[in-house]
């Protein structure tokens, strides 16, 4: 099992982005599929402080990458988990 420091410092889950403060959120879409999300410092994304990105097979997520970033910018903690289905229903998703 991979140690997730940062991520469990801040009691991380993939909808909780409070710990962040003031920020500007950025969304990016293929179709209607949600492929990038980052966290910024303010709109004028000066600094980013979270990225998670998705890849897709069809309509189903194939991988989901996260990266934290410190306050020097540098990429603190990633993580990358691999989706298994049953069906149409997540079954397990393996960090790395």
């Amino acid at each position: 099992m991979v140690a997730r420091t940062k991520l469990e410092q801040l009691g991380f889950t993939r909808v909780a982005f409070n710990q962040f403060g003031p920020r500007f959120e950025e969304y990016a879409y293929s179709g209607n599929n949600l492929t990038n999300f980052i966290v910024w410092t303010d709109s004028g994304k000066t600094q980013k402080k979270f990225e998670q990105s998705f890849v897709y097979s069809g309509n189903k997520i194939d991988t989901e990458a996260i990266d934290v970033y410190d306050e020097a910018g540098a990429v603190e903690e990633s993580e990358i988990g691999t989706y298994t289905y049953s069906g149409n229903k997540v079954v397990s998703i393996e960090w790395a």
